[in-house]
């Protein structure tokens, strides 16, 4: 029964999101590279093309929030945990050579945080996601590392946040 009730979840994913996908537009510069979705997870792997910092855009493709956070069995690595709100844009700074995300569905929040997750179910990222990478993004030292720049917002303020905060988005 569980099993049915996820694969039904999957489907309905699938379709509200491929209306949703049809018109997503990734900004100038933002490249449909340096990602994979392998058995449910979004896999980040940069193109590095002259440097090891890199940046990526996330847009929510669902008609809900969705929890993406690292693997709990990669040690020693900071589970990255972030919600990108349904219809939003995340961006994730990134100088790891590789990097595996799980996606949950979230149905509701901590009444006593509502930035914290409390009820999430798995979902296939690829039905959910759609990711380009600023493969050749400009960092300056102080804002270097693994992080996510903006958590969810709309595109245009993603991509200002982005540069406040000192990232030169070059095509």
């Amino acid at each position: 029964m569980k099993r049915c009730c996820l694969v039904l979840t999957a489907i309905i994913f699938s379709l509200s999101a491929s209306a949703v996908s049809a018109q997503v537009k990734f900004p100038s510069g933002c490249r449909d590279l340096g990602h994979a979705f392998q058995y449910g997870d979004l896999i980040l792997d940069p193109s590095y093309a002259k440097t090891s910092q890199t940046l990526f855009f996330i847009y929510n493709t669902s008609g809900h929030d969705i929890l993406i956070r690292k693997e709990p069995k990669q040690k020693y690595i900071p589970s990255y945990s972030n919600v990108v709100h349904l219809g939003e844009w995340g961006s994730f700074a990134m100088d790891l050579r590789q990097l595996k995300l799980s996606c949950n569905v979230v149905y509701s929040f901590n009444p006593k945080d509502l930035r914290e997750p409390k009820e999430v179910s798995p979902v296939d990222c690829s039905s959910v996601l759609k990711v380009c990478e600023y493969n050749n993004a400009k960092f300056a030292e102080h804002n270097k590392g693994s992080y996510w720049v903006m958590q969810s917002n709309t595109l245009k303020k993603s991509i200002l946040g982005s540069i406040q905060s000192g990232i030169l988005l070059r095509s």
